[in-house]
C-alpha cells in the first residue's frame, strides 16, 4: 500500500478524476473516504497544474487500498 500521509503529489487532478473512475466511486464517495470535503476534491480534480500535499496524499492512501497507484505519472491497478 502507498503510505503517502504526510503528502503526496501527482502530474494534475485529472489523473485523481481517472484513478476514481476506475475503482467506481462518485466523488462524495471518495471524499468521504478521505476524511475530505467534497469541494476539495473537486478542486483538485479540476487542476491542470501538478497538485499535492496532504488532501492529495490522503486520495492517494484511498485509491492505493481499492488497488489503484499512481506513480510517475501512470496509474497502475493491482489486483485485489
Amino acid at each position: 500500500m502507498t503510505m503517502a500521509l504526510i503528502g503526496g503529489s501527482i502530474p494534475n487532478g485529472r489523473y485523481i478524476a481517472a484513478a476514481r473512475h476506475l475503482v467506481g466511486m462518485t466523488q462524495l464517495e471518495l471524499a468521504n473516504a478521505a476524511c475530505l470535503h467534497v469541494n476539495s476534491l473537486k478542486r483538485q480534480e479540476q487542476s491542470d497544474r501538478r497538485v499535492g500535499g496532504y488532501a492529495v496524499g490522503r486520495l492517494i492512501d484511498v485509491l492505493a487500498e481499492k488497488g489503484i497507484e499512481v506513480r510517475d505519472g501512470i496509474i497502475i491497478v493491482r489486483k485485489q
